[in-house]
């Protein structure tokens, strides 16, 4: 004869044992915390400036040395 495993009662989870899922409330963000005052606005224009001017420079050195390499390449390859 074959024994057959009964599950008992008591293996289902309990309704205490069961935990809900953890909601995290959103966070509400207004005009007001997302608009931020810089003390030096001045400073941010020049620096801006400064590093349009930084990659233009770099721009036309890379156009410069990719034109070079480029005529320095084979005509057959």
């Amino acid at each position: 004869m074959k024994a057959i495993a009964l599950r008992s009662v008591d293996s289902e989870p309990k309704p205490e044992d069961i935990v809900a899922p953890v909601v995290e409330p959103e966070i509400e963000t207004t005009k007001d915390s997302v608009i931020a005052r810089i003390p030096l606005p001045s400073r941010l224009e020049e620096k801006k400036k400064w590093d349009e001017d930084e990659f233009l420079s770099f721009l036309n050195l890379f156009k410069t040395l990719l034109i070079e390499l480029i005529e320095k390449v084979p005509k057959y390859a």
